[in-house]
């Protein structure tokens, strides 16, 4: 099973994009949608490998690291949201009620 790193430093950001795959969750924890993302999440982690990566950011905390993400990922910031990331380039990425476990576990198939 994979485990959920928290993402708190520009190294943090620096080792995701060079991860062979990795999911990266924008979470806000004052937000009802993103709190049942992160539920979906935590379902879907709980079934993979550890040949995905999963990191999360708290927004409100990280404000800046989560704009640098935005920047260097090229996919304009909302909250809640996650960015599939395959050898640092986004492959796919989703939003809001979008993010399920099967839509992560559709992104991470092949």
């Amino acid at each position: 099973m994979a485990v959920i790193k928290e993402i708190i430093s520009k190294n943090d950001l620096d080792e995701i994009f060079q991860d062979e795959k990795a999911l990266v969750f924008k979470n806000s924890l004052y937000c009802g949608i993103s709190q049942n993302a992160l539920r979906e999440l935590k379902k879907f982690v709980e079934t993979i490998k550890d040949d995905v990566k999963v990191y999360i950011i708290d927004v409100n905390k990280n404000r800046d690291l989560s704009q640098m993400i935005a920047e260097k990922s090229k996919i304009k910031h909302e909250s809640p949201q996650i960015l599939l990331l395959e050898k640092g380039v986004v492959t796919w990425n989703a939003s809001h009620w979008n993010i399920t476990f099967e839509t992560c576990r559709k992104a991470t198939e092949s």
